[in-house]
């Protein structure tokens, strides 16, 4: 239905499809809030980030390793200097500190 033209019915039907597909999934396979650790962890790996980069940022490399374990959370302007550091990475990024100060 994806890949040709569709009339109006046609369309109405591909829409409802999808909202019950969506529905089942949220109800079957629900996805959970990803924790700050997934998060960093995703942007370490997706940017080539090296975990001494990040030590201008939060201090330490002892600091950068407990946050990404989970054994320390991070302060506002760490998660302010890490949006803007990954931000400043690419220009489809628009992170704001709260994606980080989200486990504070």
């Amino acid at each position: 239905m994806m890949s040709c033209e569709l009339t109006k019915n046609e369309t109405a039907l591909f829409e409802l499809l999808v909202l019950l597909i969506e529905n089942y999934e949220s109800l079957y396979y629900p996805l959970e809030k990803p924790t700050f650790q997934a998060t960093l962890e995703s942007l370490i790996h997706e940017f080539d980030v090296e975990k001494n980069t990040l030590v201008p940022i939060l201090g330490s490399i002892e600091t950068v390793n407990n946050i990404l374990s989970g054994r320390e959370k991070i302060c506002k302007s760490q998660a302010e200097k890490l949006a803007n550091f990954f931000n400043s990475l690419s220009s489809e990024l628009s992170l704001i500190d709260e994606k980080f100060r989200d486990c504070l």
